[in-house]
């Protein structure tokens, strides 16, 4: 369990320190790319990820599944991919974030009884959703629509709200606000509530 542990954190920083050193001033651009502001998310999303190593490496009593845990650091080295081939690769790097994101979400079926994991990996694997859809480079924020449905459906499924949460926070941070993204906002906070009443509801 320690050693799962240990790799979390490893991953954890790896993933911060890779992040970075990017240049992203050399990144492509999309319409639909949030205030820069909207990108502290991460020191929040980095934050609890640390905080869940420690968790996790301070625990006696062994998790039902370590298996979750070891997804997330899988995710978290998949984004070295991404900072490593963002400015040159652009598939390469939108296809590494699609994955990445894929595995987070599969890493928070596993912990929604545990509030520091399921708030860390949720907001993970939201906002990883998130990052792909802006790597996709489309202007058309038509595209936030789709995120918001995919991963509204995918939250309420799973009764958490975390993943919503952080693609909320990505939508009203948005450059440009018309219906597509009003509209966005409105499907993500039903997911919300949703998730939360299937959770502690239900």
């Amino acid at each position: 369990m320690r050693t799962v542990a240990i790799a979390l954190g490893a991953c954890t920083l790896a993933s911060l320190t890779s992040a970075s050193l990017v240049d992203f001033s050399k990144t492509p651009t999309s319409a639909i790319v949030p205030h820069r502001g909207a990108f502290s998310i991460w020191g929040l999303i980095y934050t609890l990820l640390g905080a869940s190593a420690i968790v996790l490496a301070s625990t006696r009593a062994a998790p039902a599944s370590l298996l979750p845990h070891v997804l997330a650091c899988v995710a978290l080295g998949i984004t070295c991919v991404w900072s490593a081939t963002v400015t040159r690769y652009r598939r390469v790097a939108t296809l590494s974030l699609a994955v990445s994101a894929l595995t987070a979400w599969a890493s928070v079926y596993g912990v929604r009884d545990n509030l520091v994991y399921s708030a860390a990996y949720g907001l993970f694997a939201g906002w990883l959703s998130v990052a792909t859809t802006i790597s996709t480079g489309t202007d058309d924020t038509r595209a936030l629509v789709v995120a918001s449905t995919l991963v509204g459906s995918a939250s309420v499924g799973l009764s958490t709200p975390w993943p919503c949460l952080s693609l909320l926070w990505g939508l009203v941070c948005q450059r440009t606000v018309d219906r597509a993204v009003v509209g966005s906002i409105v499907l993500t906070i039903v997911a919300i509530v949703g998730s939360v009443l299937r959770r502690y509801v239900t």
